[in-house]
């Protein structure tokens, strides 16, 4: 006799042994199900980097459209961007960029760098330069100057 049959003889001849293991196999089932821990809302921290751009003295009308659209432009050919938001206020601009979950933030950091290194700013000069992730403590954060 093989070794399959011989499995399965030992089954069929020992029915309630067969019984008691399925039932073994079926009660730590369900208790390790109601033991897992689930959330209704997990927390979930998404890649974020925030872009800041500044401009003495400049009004938020001036800021959004020479500074922010020119950026956000730029920032839109990236892959993976879920949203990018910007704020203008007097002087100032700051683009927060939200990447998907599987983003690597080193990567998206790289990536956001790329055009604002690249000498598109005319209005922006690259000043310093990190990313930081939402929900943990801020790493860094991109700033822009003219």
């Amino acid at each position: 006799m093989n070794n399959e049959n011989q499995i399965s003889s030992f089954f069929i001849n020992r029915p309630v042994t067969t019984i008691l293991i399925s039932l073994s196999i079926i009660i730590f089932g369900l208790f390790a199900y109601f033991k897992l821990p689930v959330n209704d809302l997990p927390s979930v921290d998404f890649p974020t980097i925030e872009v800041t751009a500044t401009l003495p003295g400049a009004s938020p009308e001036t800021m959004a459209s020479t500074v922010a659209l020119p950026l956000e432009k730029e920032f839109s050919t990236i892959d993976g961007i879920t949203s990018m938001v910007s704020t203008n206020t007097k002087g100032s601009t700051r683009i927060t960029i939200q990447f998907k979950l599987e983003k690597n933030i080193d990567i998206a950091a790289q990536d956001i760098l790329n055009p604002i290194g690249s000498g598109h700013g005319k209005c922006v000069d690259p000043g310093i330069i990190t990313s930081s992730l939402t929900g943990q403590s801020m790493v860094g954060e991109v700033r822009l100057s003219t």
